[in-house]
Parts: C-alpha cells; structure tokens; sequence
C-alpha cells in the first residue's frame, strides 16, 4: 500500500543554493541566486543586501570632520 504523507513540511523547503546562478555580486564577487533579494545602485552595479557588500563595492574612506571639510 502506498502512504502519501499531507505534511507540507515533510519535503522541507527547497535549497536555496540549487536555485541557478544568475549574476555576481557587484561588492564580493559571491554568486547571486535566483529569485535572491539585491541592492541595485544608480550605476546599475548588483550587491547581496549585506552591508559589507556595500562597504566594499563604495570603498568608504575615514577620516575626521575637518579633514572631510578641507578636501572639499
């Protein structure tokens, strides 16, 4: 006899991993998935949303305010 299980849950959810490759990351070069949520900036450039992404496709200088103020 065949047992068909009705638990929704019982394949578990997809890997998000096996979805198809479709661009990189514009800021870490990591692959971007299907169906993945993304930054798009002005420039067109693609990033993973995370924060260091952005860090490092922008390339952010510090510096204190008076230094900032005198270079412009």
């Amino acid at each position: 006899m065949l047992k068909i299980s009705t638990d929704r849950f019982s394949q578990g959810l997809p890997d998000p991993q096996d979805a198809p490759v479709v661009c990189e990351c514009d800021g870490c070069g990591g692959e971007i998935y299907e169906h993945s949520l993304v930054w798009v900036l002005d420039d067109d450039a693609i990033l993973h949303p995370d924060t260091d992404c952005l860090k490092d496709y922008i390339d952010p200088m510090t510096m204190t305010i008076e230094e900032a103020m005198a270079s412009d």
